[in-house]
């Protein structure tokens, strides 16, 4: 689950192994040599790359015209990213034994490229494109050079990043990677590689920031971290949930499956698999929930897509139930691999790596956007924020202004710490905001468990979603800037919260709620703060839908229920006729219900009281607003 991909290399290297077998057995290879040079195949079973290249180093010395040692050498240097010492061996070959073996060439190649000698990688390329004989290879090179040209170009025109790593407890002597952060910026979790014994395993983090600085790190801990490996993670907006890629465990559907556990209070529930709607019998993983909880975006290597790794979305059903994934089709997967997806906190924008598309080789970030019902034309990060490494598992805070990512160029050699830096404006999402707060019984003010809604006004879209903790009633929840949204809590066997943001032209960060839910007890009373009329009428606007329905359902669910609707205005204009108004206008919401159907004339009374019962200062415009509204009433 770490970014170490497979290399397509060190397959290439190991059928050529098989063919330079018989040759190594030639009278003029010394016994010496051709010894170090066989004990380097057990390093590289088991990726000891740093002891496999001391062998064979050991094996060139004895006899420098080893031309199967020089070639797994040159491959060696690569996994280790010592690229001089690459070319040296490749260029040695290409010099001597040009005839050997053509992959000598695609790996001369990728040592220039990795040194930046762009010229000099196409030619190595192309000698490759001659000489090669096997079709995947042969696009693998035809690949590489579509790299070469795009990374001519983007180290020309360099985009803006400045990485500064996270100090301790977060970064350590060991591997971080993977970070994910909630809406607020508060929780970062992430992947670090501990050590059990002798052995590495990949466990859960979780760190909290305390005045501005990462303070306190703990491991999320059982039953959600095992002797087994967890990462290759998400969490949920308000942290949650954990959703993460577990493999070879006991009941996994295929070799790798996505799991989620729940936070209830300090406690994490056993992980749960996913199942086989979303977890095939191939390896599933790199989750990203999105900021409605409806849609799952992960990596799989099912039946069914482009290449190896594509990218994949699963919808939850309104019973609760994941629906089959969808591929995200040729636009954004390549027969290449695409891993670790991060949908952003505005629902819209997606960031992934790919080494399929034209990069600056190995895997490249990627950002795209979901308009009009389709993902854009994914564009790529640009240099130096992409290398010629692997760069993958970016994510974007909910300001939009500050990346993560893990990397091992800046930091410790052979080793992944996070960084964070400023991602600069065209490759942004769209900024969000957040509302936290707690839903409590209005009378007893104790926790309620509710389901806490955001939706476009315009169009009753979905933009997210959350349950607040039984424990305390806690809830935090994304609000994407730049729009207006009806925000609405509910819970069983009481009268919902309603609330309206304009955030079209807002910068505010956060908000801060206290929700007093009123249980279906007579006499109780709320404000439907998302019905609209237009000014000095009396019929429903189509944004007043969505409440309106909200309302219905629970006249619905609630049988015995009887309610007042009231109409109430500011003080502006003659008093009689705001109170005709106000009459009209609540007359209209007892319409609307009673065209829905199965709710009753005689459960439904409304009243008109114009300006009689302010709730707010009518000396200012912000009061007379907050006047201007209509309520419910429980009669019975």
């Amino acid at each position: 689950m770490t970014f170490k991909p497979v290399s397509l290399l060190i397959l290439l290297l190991f059928c050529v192994s098989e063919i330079f077998a018989q040759r190594i057995t030639t009278e003029n290879v010394p016994n010496r040599a051709k010894r170090f040079y066989n004990e380097s195949t057990e390093h590289l079973n088991w990726d000891r790359y740093k002891e496999a290249a001391e062998n064979l180093e050991r094996a060139v010395n004895i006899f420098y015209e080893f031309p199967e040692a020089h070639f797994r050498l040159g491959f060696t240097y690569l996994e280790l990213h010592e690229y001089e010492k690459a070319a040296k061996s490749f260029d040695y070959l290409a010099e001597n034994f040009p005839d050997v073996h053509p992959g000598m060439f695609f790996g001369l190649g990728e040592a220039r490229f990795h040194l930046n000698k762009f010229d000099e990688a196409e030619e190595a390329f192309n000698l490759f494109l001659e000489k090669g004989r096997h079709r995947g290879q042969l696009e693998e090179a035809k690949k590489r050079i579509n790299n070469i040209t795009f990374a001519r170009e983007a180290i020309k025109n360099p985009v803006p990043f400045n990485p500064i790593q996270l100090d301790e407890p977060v970064n350590t002597e060991l591997s971080e990677y993977f970070p994910a952060l909630t809406v607020d910026s508060r929780f970062l979790i992430f992947t670090r590689m501990d050590m059990e014994g002798n052995f590495p395993v990949e466990n859960l983090y979780i760190a909290e920031r305390v005045d501005n600085k990462w303070g306190k790190v703990y491991p999320v801990g059982p039953p959600v971290n095992t002797y087994e490996n967890e990462g290759a993670h998400c969490i949920s907006p308000d942290g949650r949930f954990i959703f993460f890629t577990a493999c070879n465990r006991p009941g996994n559907l295929g070799n790798c499956d996505i799991y989620v556990a729940e936070r209830r209070g300090e406690r994490w529930s056993r992980p749960q698999n996913l199942g086989p709607v979303v977890n095939s019998t191939s390896w599933d993983g790199h989750p990203s929930i999105s900021p409605d909880g409806r849609k799952l975006f992960f990596s799989s290597t099912r039946s069914g897509g482009f290449g190896g790794q594509d990218i994949w979305v699963s919808t939850l059903s309104e019973k609760g139930e994941w629906q089959k994934p969808e591929n995200l089709g040729p636009e954004i997967n390549t027969s290449g691999d695409e891993r670790t997806p991060f949908i952003h906190f505005d629902n819209q924008t997606l960031y992934f790596a790919s080494d399929g598309l034209p990069g600056m080789g190995g895997f490249d970030v990627f950002k795209t956007q979901y308009v009009d019902g389709k993902w854009a034309v994914p564009v790529n990060l640009g240099y130096p924020i992409n290398s010629a490494g692997n760069d993958m598992g970016l994510f974007v805070s909910a300001t939009a202004d500050t990346a993560y990512i893990a990397s091992d160029r800046f930091g410790k050699p052979d080793l992944l710490d996070i960084f964070y830096f400023e991602l600069y404006e065209e490759m942004r999402p769209n900024p969000s905001s957040w509302i936290s707060g707690r839903v409590l019984d209005k009378v007893t003010r104790k926790p309620v468990q509710a389901s806490v809604e955001i939706r476009n006004i315009e169009n009753a879209q979905m933009v997210a979603a959350v349950t607040s903790d039984p424990a305390d009633g806690s809830f935090l929840i994304s609000l994407p800037l730049g729009g207006r949204y009806a925000y609405h809590a509910k819970a069983e066997n009481y009268l919902f919260y309603s609330e309206s943001f304009d955030v079209t032209d807002s910068d505010k960060k956060s908000f801060d709620l206290e929700i007093l839910l009123p249980p279906l007890d007579k006499g109780a009373e709320i404000v439907l703060r998302n019905i609209f009329f237009d000014h000095d009428k009396y019929d429903l606007t189509e944004q007043s839908t969505l409440e309106l329905e909200l309302l219905a359902d629970l006249m619905k669910v609630n049988p015995e229920l009887h309610i007042e609707i009231q109409g109430h205005t500011d003080n502006t204009g003659n008093a009689a006729y705001n109170k005709t108004l106000s009459e009209k206008r609540a007359e209209s919401v007892r319409n609307y219900l009673l065209k829905t159907g199965d709710i009753s004339s005689e459960r439904l009374t409304y009243k008109g009281f114009g300006q009689e019962n302010p709730i707010a200062d009518n000396s200012t415009e912000e009061g007379r607003a907050q006047n201007r509204r209509t309520s419910i009433k429980i009669l019975e």
